[in-house]
């Protein structure tokens, strides 16, 4: 049974909530799909520490699944409705400050809780750059799907955002 929809994403993003809580949210979903012996780091500051600075999440791990690349990846978040504008400027500012990444060894990935009907288009184009080991974009479909494979994940989600689990 499907407890969240991309649309109650798309309205969790408009919170000030989400800002701080989506790392988690990828956190535990990478974390609920990769066993943690084979996660080298795992980084997603949340809450409070969103602020730090730095990449929104970073993670290497010695083996992927449909989400998560295999090896060394970088994560940046947005919930605004400005979202091929946001990706720019976050794709753009890593990739001429990687922040010591080997960038050619390093997944870089966009993830929005908005709904965008040109993701492909945005991570194909900046892939054909050539800069990156891949480029992904996810947004609220992508996150709901994910979700379904992650149940637990998924109720924790669904008691935060008070719906009837």
């Amino acid at each position: 049974m499907k407890l969240i929809t991309s649309t109650d994403l798309k309205h969790w993003a408009d919170t000030l909530e989400c800002k701080s809580l989506l790392p988690l949210l990828i956190r535990k979903l990478i974390l609920a799909g990769i066993k943690i012996v084979i996660i080298k780091i795992i980084d997603f500051p949340f809450g409070d520490d969103v602020q730090v600075g730095g990449y929104d999440g970073e993670l290497e791990t010695e083996e992927g699944n449909l989400y998560v690349p295999e090896g060394n990846s970088v994560w940046e978040f947005g919930v605004t409705e400005k979202k091929k504008k946001k990706a720019d400027e976050d794709y753009d500012k890593r990739t001429k400050d990687p922040l010591g990444k080997t960038q050619d060894e390093t997944s870089y990935i966009n993830v929005t809780l908005k709904k965008y009907t040109k993701k492909s288009q945005w991570a194909s184009s900046k892939k054909a750059e050539e800069i990156w080991a891949d480029v992904r974009f996810y947004d609220a479909v992508d996150i709901e799907h994910w979700l379904e494979l992650a149940p637990s994940v998924e109720i924790w989600l669904s008691e935060h955002l008070g719906k009837p689990v």
